[in-house]
């Protein structure tokens, strides 16, 4: 049970306002009477277990909450991926005075099906009501960072009751309040190195997950980025798609066999994609960089500290929850909440699972 100042002021036989100007910095202790009397009020706030609330300081100085949600998808598959780029944004927001807060989709709306069909026909105060949340009923975020696979039409509903929206990796793509990775350019890059090292064949391995929502922007980016590097080509290019569900996989390794060889090159969509393909692999005796080649269009730690010889494209994850702190605080300040949208560029790690086709 929380400690109120009545309390404290009781103890410490003081008004209630004293104690508020003492606990609050806001006491003048230039007296000797003065000093004694606002450590008697500190020892009993400490006594009595008393914790200040933040919030309510910070709404009561400047009208702000001092607190940031951030909307995920709330899906089982959610990777570390995610993890970094959430460390990377609280870390920054810290030094910015802000506190972070998990906000799940469910809050917003407890199925897909029940999103209106048009959001600008819905009354927004009945929906508030039909799918109550403290994080929307009540005054508690500055802003929202939006991220992931969030249905566009929720995405909607959230930029009307939180006006101050930064959409990180996701589906929207504006002018304005984005921040992404050049997932295009990732794709491109990594068509480039196929080609650059004599490989015949490419097959994309991208993950499908019955529970998700809409498919992510960056699964058919990439394809179309390496489809624009070899289309001029004679380089065969093939999409398989690897089902995850319940956290099993199915297996595709197996049907795909006959077609591997040192000149054919398998890109992974994620590295959850190239770990799963890994264990494949080594059930059927397959070498990854002998029999076959591979690489990812991703890179996490988990990948740098199990498999850091997977030749793949990277970004750095962290550095990119960072960069969205910068800009959410920026939107949070600005007087029309929007900022100038940025486009993560990748690099390239090279490994040792891709290597040049021996003629």
């Amino acid at each position: 049970m929380s400690v109120t100042l009545k309390e404290i002021a009781a103890e410490a036989g003081v008004s209630i306002y004293t104690v508020s100007r003492v606990l609050n910095g806001k006491n003048k202790e230039a007296y000797q009477p003065a000093v004694k009397r606002a450590e008697k009020i500190r020892s009993v706030a400490r006594r009595l277990g008393f914790i200040p609330n933040a919030s309510a300081r910070a709404m009561r100085r400047s009208g702000a909450t001092k607190v940031i949600g951030l909307l995920v998808p709330d899906v089982h598959y959610a990777t570390i991926i995610d993890f970094e780029t959430m460390l990377g944004l609280n870390s920054r927001l810290e030094t910015h005075g802000y506190l972070l807060t998990l906000v799940r989709s469910t809050e917003v709306s407890k199925t897909g099906d029940d999103l209106p069909d048009n959001i600008e026909d819905t009354d927004e105060d009945q929906w508030l009501i039909d799918h109550p949340s403290p994080v929307f009923q009540e005054r508690m975020l500055d802003g929202m960072v939006v991220m992931g696979l969030i249905p566009p039409v929720m995405c909607q509903l959230v930029s009307r009751i939180t006006p101050a929206c930064l959409w990180l990796d996701t589906n929207i793509k504006e002018a304005q309040n984005n921040l992404r990775r050049d997932e295009f350019e990732a794709g491109k890059l990594l068509g480039k190195q196929m080609l650059r090292r004599g490989y015949r064949k490419i097959i994309a391995v991208l993950p499908t997950y019955p529970e998700e929502p809409v498919r992510h922007y960056s699964f058919s980016e990439r394809v179309r980025g390496v489809e624009s590097v070899i289309k001029a080509t004679d380089v065969e290019f093939q999409e398989a798609f690897l089902e995850f569900e319940d956290f099993t996989v199915a297996p595709l390794m197996a049907p795909l066999r006959d077609q591997l060889a040192p000149d054919v090159a398998i890109l992974a969509a994620t590295d959850r994609v190239a770990f799963a393909l890994l264990v494949e692999m080594a059930a059927l005796g397959i070498r990854p960089g002998v029999d076959v080649g591979i690489a990812a269009c991703d890179r996490t730690r988990q990948t740098q500290s199990h498999w850091p010889d997977l030749a793949c494209v990277a970004v750095e994850r962290f550095e990119l929850g960072i960069q969205a702190a910068d800009m959410i605080v920026s939107i949070i300040k600005s007087p029309r909440h929007a900022c100038k949208s940025k486009t993560i560029k990748w690099g390239w790690h090279e490994g040792n699972t891709l290597p040049a086709v021996t003629k």
